[in-house]
């Protein structure tokens, strides 16, 4: 019972923070990287407390999710509920909360059922490589996407696994409780554009800006239908950027892109060869480029639907560069970031008619990452603790 409380706050004490037309800097934005994530994280309030859960306006959204991120950070989950409703907020990494009507809560992760203490008598063993799965969620004409997505995202469910689900504006307002209870389920949710194969830095500014910021209204969802989910992370569509989107994911205020590859273009200036995340040069996130492995000689990056599209890999094959790649990993102290598709790899589809299909080398690699000694992170969370 102990773990499932929290410090709740109802709406009269709140009202002592809501002055009407005021901004409040809840944290400062130096120090730790923690601290980073806080940076320009003030609450909008308006002329009543109603409007701290009916404000959805991007300032509300965004810096609520920087706090989030923050306290997260810290070791609490933030929350808010509205009154009579028990649809809400959950910090990153939490599990669900008690119901405090009317008010915002703050606890610590030991009371509450998203985290555990650490047991003392058993230490955890030291992770031999981290590994970040994405799961890319878009609409692909003609194919099963939604059932692909579900096979992909019950099969990590059972493995305890956490990763990464990059969805689309298009496929959020086709799929919205999907994508929410997949959140629920404890993956992390960011965004991978509007639509499956726009090309962005064949936009205006204004353009891309329009196209973003609808895709992220449709990602995030909104409180009082119970489907906000906050996104911190991007990946543009077929790795298409350019200045522009930059300054728009400030806007927007995410922390980090992977939309860059490790050895191969496009890669940030001087940055070619970096495997870790790094801080973007005169912007406010962090880059996480996608890991790299060798075929046939040739650089390539992990990514199912590139490996089938342009080098025509056997299933048998491309198992074979993930274990490949798993190694490699271990042995030079990378972290493994590698991309899978909701409706490829999801599907069980292959490049060859006739051959087997790339959810089996999905399996394998799953099977074979934990028998070495892997942990599996969640973008977000490798991004937070390496970006520096």
């Amino acid at each position: 019972m102990m773990n499932r409380m929290g410090i709740g706050y109802g709406s009269n004490i709140f009202n002592m923070f809501s002055t009407k037309s005021s901004y409040y800097g809840l944290f400062g934005s130096s120090g730790s990287h923690w601290a980073n994530s806080l940076n320009n994280s003030f609450l909008r309030y308006g002329s009543n407390t109603l409007n701290m859960l009916y404000n959805f306006g991007t300032p509300y959204t965004q810096n609520t999710r920087n706090l989030s991120s923050g306290l997260s950070n810290l070791g609490f989950n933030l929350g808010f509920y509205g009154s009579g409703s028990s649809y809400g907020y959950y910090g990153i990494g939490s599990g669900y909360g008690p119901y405090y009507p009317g008010g915002p809560f703050i606890f610590p992760y030991g009371f509450n059922t998203g985290s555990k203490p650490a047991d003392s008598n058993n230490p955890p063993s030291e992770p031999t490589v981290l590994v970040n799965i994405q799961i890319d969620a878009d609409i692909s004409p003609g194919r099963d996407n939604v059932q692909g997505l579900i096979n992909l995202v019950d099969e990590l469910k059972q493995r305890k696994i956490k990763a990464t689900v990059f969805v689309t504006g298009e496929f959020a307002n086709q799929q919205q409780l999907l994508i929410t209870d997949i959140y629920n389920d404890g993956f992390e949710i960011a965004l991978h554009g509007y639509y499956t194969g726009e090309q962005l830095a064949t936009m205006s500014y204004t353009d891309q800006r329009s196209l973003l910021q609808n895709a992220m209204q449709a990602l995030e969802g909104c409180f009082t239908c119970g489907t906000y989910k906050p996104v911190f992370g991007f990946r543009p569509q077929y790795f298409s950027q350019d200045p522009n989107t930059y300054a728009i994911l400030d806007e927007l205020g995410i922390t980090y892109n992977c939309g860059f590859k490790v050895g191969q273009i496009p890669y940030v200036e001087g940055h070619m060869d970096d495997v870790w995340p790094f801080p973007m040069e005169g912007h406010d996130f962090c880059v996480l480029p996608i890991s790299r492995g060798e075929f046939d000689s040739q650089t390539v990056y992990l990514c199912d639907i590139a490996m089938a599209n342009v080098y025509h890999m056997s299933a048998a094959e491309w198992a074979g560069l993930l274990s490949d790649s798993l190694d490699r990993a271990i042995a030079l102290d990378e972290p493994l970031v590698i991309l899978f598709h909701n409706w490829y790899t999801g599907m069980d589809e292959t490049p060859n008619p006739g051959d087997e299909g790339y959810w089996k080398a999905f399996e394998d690699f799953l099977t074979e990452a934990k028998n070495k000694g892997a942990s599996f992170v969640a973008t977000q969370k490798l991004v937070e603790d390496f970006c520096n």
